[in-house]
């Protein structure tokens, strides 16, 4: 399934691009965009959350050469507008080796060719060295990316819980599926041609470079990160001495010329912020980072690293962190191999040491000070700004593998400071799950409204939101919606992040930890179901009901939406749980509506009345009615929209008082659905229209 652009968007963007091409940042003057290869795959990016982000087969991430969506900037946020933040970043690396040093990045050009090194050669060119989009749901039927899934170039497996290949029902082979979008390709440094950048060597590493990446669908800090994961792989005949790996990026955010650097070592996490308001994004800029949530590992007794790529772990190893984070403004970029390897150790761009002007102390990190409280070491003049961040120094002999994971992530506040805390707090996100191994999502047991049963919120005042509703009789809630996400053997619940919570993608406005029991029968779906206390905590969360509201919209009062419930634990596992809530301006027997398919409804004699209970109700509720005149009488059922379900009585009937069932079915006998219906009372007293709720 590969992402197309429509032309109208093309042109959209492309105008978007001309009209603010003068703020945007510019490569080295003599920069020139090197020639297409039919294997060179530029066009394939993720957006499956709030980030669209440009993966390409050579080693380029956030970068579209080619202007394929107007603009050569590769990372839009938020996705479906013409705001970017990155013009280019890409993988570097370099080493010693004889008596100097080797460099291959992908910075304005690229070093990287498609494909993978065999007999210590680059293969010729191949449309299978493409870069390969899968998604969750996808079949061999559906996606030729995920039919030709290439695992014979390295490309993972999903794996049984022997460590075997899983097997499909036609025993194919299954693809890994990491995140909802899951990408992969595989490249090298071998080709001598394509050793065009300033920073690389003219003479390769002989590396190859099996790359994978994904991205997640879900609200919060997931729905602003893609994770990225490397093996690189020494296939040369010499040892790669003291060797540094990282990843390079040139931030833009929205307007080139008022961006500022920093790094938190805390969390491996180098970053770009705004000076304060932009031109392009206002008074809110966001922050983008590169998270080096696992560096190449050393030797180190009773230490274990996990290897994402086998899913084991490998013993006495340990995955070095970020060692080096170096910073430059745009004229001062490294030029030649040594210069790239003194950035990737913390160094200037020349080699020049770094003392930390705050302490007077040598470090190997640039602007590790705080910008939001003002303390430390802090970026002092806003320009257009480079970034790298390093890890090193590691021996890599003949053969030998590193897996590298990275995180790009995004962090969006009420203002550019606020943006830097948020982006730290997604920085932590990434470090969780990375420390829970990326485990699989879990299903969480959560309850709307937990004791009550239908789960009902009414309104009290009249509302305006951006929307429009079906019916006028919108209003303002009164009071929180209160959730439990249920404590479980599989799932522990008190483990949650608050932070990371999400009820239709809102997040709470406040949270306990308590034993509050949990369903013994789960509502199907909004059914009702007895709780008892189990022993174990849940959380018990708040939230807006108008920010449920806005988020829901359009909201159709009466209807039942499920909504979805995310959570991220302190330890790296994620839940997913799903319960159900119904909007109503009045819950029970209020007096008399006018529907705007009901004109002319009237009560003027006391002994003329309508109700039913219980409202709302699960297969049946019964109608009780009281009329003053004999005469004859009509009880009726329409749905929200006004079309007639059926007919309960038409008759001639004495005054008096007279009860009829209605079992939620309609003139056919087929059962109704879910939802908020009319009941309408006529005889000669008059109209009288209640509504009831029906949930299944």
């Amino acid at each position: 399934m590969r992402s197309q652009v429509s032309g109208p968007l093309l042109l959209a963007l492309a105008f978007a691009c001309l009209s603010v091409s003068p703020i945007l940042a510019l490569p080295p003057q003599d920069h020139e965009q090197i020639a297409t290869t039919k294997s060179f795959d530029y066009g394939t990016y993720s957006d499956t959350n709030d980030v669209l982000m440009f993966v390409t087969n050579r080693g380029w991430l956030a970068h579209d050469p080619t202007a394929l969506l107007g603009r050569p900037s590769g990372l839009y946020f938020p996705r479906g507008g013409n705001k970017t933040m990155v013009y280019s970043a890409g993988l570097w690396m370099a080493a010693k080796l004889g008596k100097g040093y080797r460099a291959s990045v992908a910075e304005y050009e690229a070093d990287f060719s498609p494909g993978p090194i065999v007999n210590g050669s680059y293969l010729p060119d191949n449309e299978k060295f493409r870069v390969y989009k899968i998604a969750r749901g996808d079949s061999y039927d559906s996606n030729i990316d995920y039919d030709e899934w290439p695992y014979d170039q390295g490309a993972p497996a999903l794996k049984d819980h022997a460590g075997g290949d899983s097997l499909g029902w036609s025993g194919r082979r299954i693809p890994r599926v990491m995140g909802d979008q899951t990408f992969w390709c595989v490249f090298n440094d071998a080709n001598l041609a394509n050793h065009t950048s300033d920073p690389g060597s003219v003479q390769p590493l002989k590396i190859e470079v099996q790359f994978w990446a994904w991205s997640d669908e879900w609200p919060g800090a997931l729905g602003r990160t893609v994770f990225m994961h490397y093996t690189i792989i020494n296939k040369s005949d010499s040892t790669l001495r003291e060797a540094r790996i990282g990843l390079w990026a040139d931030p833009d955010i929205g307007r080139s010329g008022d961006d500022l650097a920093g790094c938190d070592t805390a969390l491996s996490l180098g970053y770009c912020y705004n000076n304060g308001p932009d031109l392009l994004y206002g008074d809110a800029p966001p922050a983008v980072g590169l998270v080096l949530l696992s560096g190449p590992s050393v030797d180190s007794p009773n230490d274990s690293v996990w290897s994402l790529r086998d899913q084991r772990r490998l013993h006495n190893r340990r995955a070095l962190p970020m060692t080096g984070f170096a910073a430059w403004k745009n004229g001062e970029d490294p030029s030649g191999e040594s210069n790239a390897y003194y950035v990737l150790s913390g160094r200037d761009p020349t080699g020049f040491p770094q003392v930390d002007p705050t302490n007077n102390l040598p470090t190997t990190f640039f602007y590790s000070g705080d910008p939001v409280a003002q303390t430390g070491w802090v970026d002092p003049i806003p320009s257009d700004r480079r970034i790298v961040i390093g890890s090193g120094p590691v021996t890599i002999a003949p053969g030998d593998t590193h897996e590298i994971v990275v995180a790009m992530v995004v962090g969006h506040g009420d203002d550019a400071l606020a943006s830097i805390v948020s982006l730290k707090q997604a920085a932590q996100t990434t470090q969780t799950l990375w420390r829970g191994h990326f485990a699989e999502t879990l299903p969480a047991t959560v309850d709307i409204l937990p004791g009550s049963c239908p789960n009902v919120v009414s309104f009290a005042e009249p509302i305006e939101l951006d929307f429009d509703f079906i019916r006028p009789a919108a209003a303002i809630p009164t009071t929180n919606i209160t959730v439990a996400l249920y404590g479980t053997p599989d799932f522990d619940a008190a483990m949650a992040d608050p932070r990371e919570v999400f009820l239709a993608g809102v997040a709470p406005s406040g949270w306990t930890i308590e034993d509050v029991g949990r369903p013994d029968v789960r509502e199907t779906p909004c059914g009702c179901a007895h709780s008892s206390r189990d022993g174990l905590v849940d959380l018990v969360l708040s939230f807006e009901r108008d920010e449920i509201a806005h988020a829901i919209q359009p909201v159709v009062e009466g209807a039942i939406r499920t909504l979805a419930f995310h959570a991220v634990t302190r330890d790296g596992a994620r839940g997913l749980g799903r319960d159900c809530l119904t909007f109503v301006d009045v819950v029970v027997d209020s007096g008399p509506i006018n529907p705007p398919f009901m004109p002319g409804e009237d009560e003027k004699q006391s002994r003329f009345s309508v109700s039913n209970q219980p409202n709302p109700f699960n297969a049946a509720t019964t109608i009780s009615y009281r009329i003053a005149t004999d005469g004859p009488v009509r009880v009726e059922v329409y749905d929200i929209l006004g079309r007639r379900m059926t007919t309960l009585v038409d008759a001639w009937q004495r005054a008096g008082e007279y009860q009829i069932m209605w079992n939620g079915v309609d003139l056919h006998g087929d059962p109704a659905g879910s939802g908020m219906y009319f009941y309408r009372l006529q005889s000669d007293d008059g109209v009288m229209t209640r509504k009831m709720i029906l949930l299944k």
